[in-house]
């Protein structure tokens, strides 16, 4: 992170190219579902709040305090699989700095909210406790969902253009409290980018007024909202393949009903193991990687890239000894 001068007249932000074609928008007519694109194996998420305006790369290109700058990156360094996000309610004067941590391992997500008089009190903060999920931690720790839509249109014009509106739907059903604007998540042509914590679910929503709504009671009642649904981030992208192809298969939603045994490649072909937590019968299932056509992966800038998809080749279901059917 960078840029300790504070400027006091941004830029404004540049008109997008009329001519050009938004990368989101061509992306809703990709036949091929998008599981197994979201941010993968990241496990521990920090979210800041920065009401200033955003520059494309957000978390690197700032106007935060150096002190606080480095603490940020000491976190990041000390804690593996990790991401730094940030995160504001429109330009709202700042009584109060809100920092989030979320853990999104497949076991034990946990969210831990910090309200902060100014920047330079995270200094003062210890996120040991709340990693390891030390009872120390517990008096922030956040029981409610935290819904994050990335609205950065400096980053790419289709996450303003189609995040805002699915933002101000979300702060309208769930509260301004639990939902926040976000600097990036991750794959502009998905716009809008939603996310859940502590679950670590990342979606794609195409219709703010249908489909908020659902998403955000199932994150809820901790299930998963399949028709949106790109990935859990504790997962690699097969992994993230395997679980959705396990929930459409058998109906099951419930975000804790799987345990990953096994993911590994076998003569080319991804072999995935989850055990049915409720009766411990196991999902075996075989994928097939295969590279995309070029596509439009964003559209200011333009980047044209290659990105995998996910065959299911087949599902065997494993009863547990003396069990039936899941």
């Amino acid at each position: 992170m960078s840029r300790g001068s504070r400027d006091p007249n941004p830029e404004p932000l540049p008109a997008p190219d009329a001519a050009g074609p938004f990368c989101a928008e061509l992306a809703r007519h990709d036949p091929e579902p998008a599981v197994g694109t979201a941010a993968a194996e990241i496990t521990h998420w920090f979210f800041l709040e920065y009401n200033r305006p955003w520059a494309a790369r957000a978390v690197e290109d700032n106007h935060l305090p150096e002190s606080v700058q480095g603490w940020l990156t000491r976190q990041l360094e000390a804690h593996r699989s990790s991401r730094l996000v940030l995160i504001k309610r429109g330009s709202r004067p700042l009584r109060s700095i809100h920092f989030f941590a979320a853990v999104t391992a497949e076991a034990g997500q946990r969210l831990y909210r910090y309200e902060l008089p100014a920047y330079e009190a995270l200094l003062d903060l210890d996120l040991a406790p709340a990693i390891a999920g030390d009872p120390a931690a517990a008096p922030h720790l956040d029981a409610r969902p935290l819904f994050l839509v990335c609205t950065n249109g400096r980053r790419d014009r289709c996450c303003s253009k189609f995040g805002l509106p699915v933002y101000r739907q979300l702060a309208g059903h769930v509260g301004a409290g639990q939902a926040w604007q976000a600097t990036h998540l991750g794959g502009h042509r998905y716009a809008a980018v939603t996310a859940v914590f502590p679950q670590g679910i990342v979606y794609r929503v195409v219709d703010p007024h249908r489909q908020v709504e659902p998403l955000a009671t199932a994150a809820a009642e901790n299930r998963v909202w399949l028709d949106g649904y790109r990935g859990r981030t504790c997962y690699g992208g097969p992994v993230q393949a395997a679980d959705y192809f396990v929930r459409r298969l058998t109906g099951e939603t419930h975000l804790d009903c799987l345990c990953l045994e096994k993911a590994e490649v076998v003569d080319g072909v991804w072999q995935v193991c989850f055990r049915q937590k409720s009766s411990g019968g196991r999902h075996r299932l075989r994928l097939q990687t295969e590279p995309s056509q070029p596509l439009l992966a964003s559209c200011s800038p333009t980047k044209i890239k290659v990105e995998p998809r996910y065959r299911l080749l087949d599902h065997e279901w494993l009863p547990a000894a003396g069990g039936g059917p899941a």
